[in-house]
């Protein structure tokens, strides 16, 4: 089994996201993808400022990929 990992803060998640969730998917030949929306951003930078909470994050993705059979998404990193 092909299983593809999409990490992102997804805050908010949006087609770019999804489009290339969509192409990687497609072009890697994967049976699954996984959304992994992080706890907070990797790169703290000045004036950065994450607006959506960690579980309101983890929502939007489920909402956005409800549609699509072969995505799904972890709570993994929100947990930790």
């Amino acid at each position: 089994m092909r299983i593809g990992i999409l990490g992102g803060t997804f805050d908010p998640i949006h087609d770019g996201h999804l489009a290339l969730a969509r192409a990687a998917f497609k072009e890697l030949k994967l049976d699954r993808l996984i959304f992994v929306p992080a706890y907070q951003h990797p790169i703290q930078q000045k004036g950065f400022k994450i607006i959506a909470s960690p579980q309101d994050r983890l929502e939007m993705v489920r909402q956005a990929i409800k549609a699509e059979p072969n995505f799904e998404v972890s709570d993994c990193e929100i947990k930790r």
